[in-house]
């Protein structure tokens, strides 16, 4: 009876590990989907912002093209220099920002992928923690027949 004891508890042990890690697999799932809903925040920003400098240079370029040289004869020089410098900090503005949610969007993909290898390895926990528990399972069983038949030939008279 005591090695039935002893595989009730290995088997007790093991269906507790086996709760833990698919609790710790769960939760990291979350924490991948969370991470992967940022991710696409982050490129949405991304290509906003890429947008953004886009528009900006091209709005120079429309402005120093579409402007007709009577029209620049015209206007003064300070008005025209601080123009472009406006149109230089719009596009500086945005070229930070663009490096920036490009940085981010790097970050979460590094995390993304950490996550990825933390649920593969939990997952290959999992795998190997439900092998021992039906190899316990297996013992139990076996170890429980050996001490019926035990018990019956102690009952049969001799």
């Amino acid at each position: 009876m005591d090695k039935v004891t002893q595989l009730q508890m290995q088997l007790e042990g093991a269906m507790s590990n086996l709760e833990a890690a698919q609790a710790k697999a769960k939760g990291l799932e979350q924490r991948l989907d969370q991470k992967e809903q940022d991710n696409a925040v982050l490129a949405h920003r991304l290509s906003l912002a890429e947008a953004a400098v886009e528009s900006a240079e091209r709005r120079l370029g429309n402005v120093t093209a579409a402007t007709p040289p009577s029209e620049l004869g015209q206007m003064s020089n300070e008005s025209l220099v601080k123009r472009v410098q406006l149109l230089e900090d719009e596009l500086e503005h945005s070229e930070k920002t663009l490096k920036d949610t490009a940085a981010k969007l790097r970050m979460v993909e590094i995390k993304a992928d950490h996550y990825d290898r933390k649920i593969t390895a939990l997952e290959n926990q999992l795998d190997d923690t439900e092998k021992k528990y039906e190899e316990m399972e297996r013992k139990y069983m076996e170890a429980r027949t050996e001490a019926e038949d035990l018990a019956r030939s102690m009952e049969e008279p001799l």
